[in-house]
């Protein structure tokens, strides 16, 4: 398995394809992240926030993925409640897609200013699965799962792309993948959606 890193505490008190948006997703502000969620793990950090492992609780089953933004960097503009504009855009496109290949989007909280975006919970990624196969030693993975994996990614770029939406920063390491095999999409903090085909190519032809 593979090492847990031991982060900052995490919280101190104080399919089709069309594009739709979840009826019962909402921002939560009155509510509190621990009386809903049990954060048992880390998983990881970004530029943006930090991603924690929890077990929902009051008749929430199953496990979730905790994203926890941190305040502005430096030059984003800062908005009233002091939330990046990076956290604000990935909310907006999450609460809107819907898709078997997209990680979901479960709820979002706010909290004295600070963001919690819960998502569904995937056990591995990409980079963990070609790290698995490359160390200590090399090993091919088998090619079911090579089509399988790629089947799906591509299934979920169609739907984004469908949508107007480019990701700009697809990698390994945002390609989440369940223990069932399932391929999900993730981290859209960097996506771009516009109804301007114009802008789109450019931009696509630029990266």
């Amino acid at each position: 398995m593979y090492p847990t890193r031991r982060p900052p505490p995490f919280y101190t008190p104080s399919s089709t394809g069309e594009r739709t948006t979840n009826p019962s997703l909402g921002y939560q502000s009155k509510v509190r992240v621990i009386d809903r969620y049990k954060v048992i793990g880390f998983i990881s950090s970004g530029t943006y926030g930090r991603v924690y492992k929890a077990l929902g609780r009051d008749g929430r089953p199953g496990e979730f993925a905790i994203k926890k933004f941190k305040p502005d960097k430096e030059g984003e503009q800062i908005q009233y409640t002091g939330i990046s504009q990076s956290a604000v855009r990935e909310m907006a496109l999450c609460s809107e897609l819907s898709h078997m290949n997209v990680i979901r989007l479960v709820e979002i909280i706010l909290e004295d200013k600070c963001i919690f975006m819960v998502f569904e919970y995937a056990e591995h990624d990409l980079l963990q699965i070609i790290h698995h196969h490359t160390q200590p030693t090399r090993h091919p993975i088998p090619a079911p799962t090579v089509k399988s994996i790629m089947f799906q990614l591509l299934n979920g770029c169609q739907y984004l792309h469908a949508n107007w939406v480019l990701h700009r920063d697809l990698k390994p390491a945002n390609i989440m993948v369940s223990s069932a095999g399932e391929v999900k999409i993730g981290d859209l903090g960097l996506a771009a959606s516009s109804t301007n085909h114009y802008i789109l190519y450019f931009l696509a032809t630029k990266l």
